[in-house]
């Protein structure tokens, strides 16, 4: 943990937390928040039918979809193991935690960080509580 201290980044300590300390309110609470705000870089491919538009990288595992979103573009040119991404038609969208979480389709898997230590997965049923979540802050804020 404190070379986590050391070189992580909010997101990378406030999911260690959450792991170390499971039913922590106080840790769940401080992970969904960092993991709400923190500005996440998602590979993109052009859409063929709408060149202007991309299309997130979606991988498939085992009859499973999955998003791959990092916190950090060099963790993300690292995992791409690219200098130029443009330069392959792989473009870099740029989503904060909360806009990305709404955008997902329902039964697809999110990839944190993938290839590094701070990897973690987030699953539909934790994307769908997290939609929820965002909803009832919302309407907190409108009252």
């Amino acid at each position: 943990m404190d070379s986590l201290l050391n070189s992580g980044t909010d997101l990378d300590l406030a999911y260690a937390f959450v792991r170390e300390l499971p039913e922590d309110i106080n840790a769940q609470n401080r992970y969904h928040a960092v993991l709400l705000r923190t500005v996440f870089h998602l590979p993109c491919l052009k859409n063929n039918k709408d060149l202007s538009d991309f299309i997130p990288l979606r991988l498939y595992h085992h009859d499973k979809a999955f998003f791959v979103a990092f916190d950090q573009p060099q963790r993300l040119m690292n995992w791409l193991r690219l200098d130029h991404a443009e330069q392959q038609d792989i473009h870099i969208m740029t989503l904060s935690g909360q806009e990305l979480i709404q955008s997902l389709s329902p039964h697809v898997y999110l990839m944190i960080n993938p290839g590094t230590p701070y990897y973690f997965e987030i699953s539909p049923e934790h994307i769908n509580y997290l939609k929820k979540t965002i909803e009832v802050l919302t309407e907190q804020l409108t009252l």
